[in-house]
């Protein structure tokens, strides 16, 4: 009995495994790179393209969606040192007081520290073209968690 147990744990490991490995060749599973501000900025061809987890602090205002480096990155606008966070606006919401509202929940977040996750794009600088590159598909979440 315990041995007809241990061998279908190990087919049912088998098996996850190789479903496993299928997805991750079939691109099915994306695998995350965890960066820094700072090497986005300084590698940006490494990550462009690709889903980044990122943490910083985020800057949440008027004409400015952006994660910095550092506190003081974000009190002193160095906005080269940063990249523009592209929170996405649900489907449904795409009327202008809906997406503003979307943008008063995520005002939340002006000041704290946050892992941002998304996609890195080098060759869109955010606004005014300011930044290192932007992350589109935010998700935001506490990094004190």
């Amino acid at each position: 009995m315990v041995k007809n147990l241990v061998i279908i744990t190990l087919l049912l490991a088998g098996g996850v495994y190789v479903y496993i490995k299928s997805m991750q060749n079939n691109n099915q599973i994306e695998e995350v790179a965890h960066v820094s501000v700072a090497d986005l900025v300084a590698h940006p061809e490494q990550y462009d393209q690709k889903k980044v987890r990122v943490v910083g602090v985020a800057k949440i205002g008027f004409e400015t969606t952006a994660l910095y480096e550092s506190a003081e990155d974000r009190a002193n606008a160095n906005t080269n040192q940063a990249v523009w966070l592209e929170i996405p606006v649900p489907e449904k919401t795409k009327l202008l007081e809906d997406a503003l509202e979307v943008r008063e929940k995520t005002k939340q977040w002006d000041g704290t520290l946050v892992v941002a996750e998304g996609v890195f794009v080098s060759d869109r600088k955010g606004h005014l073209g300011m930044y290192s590159g932007i992350l589109i598909n935010v998700t935001l979440s506490d990094a004190k968690q």
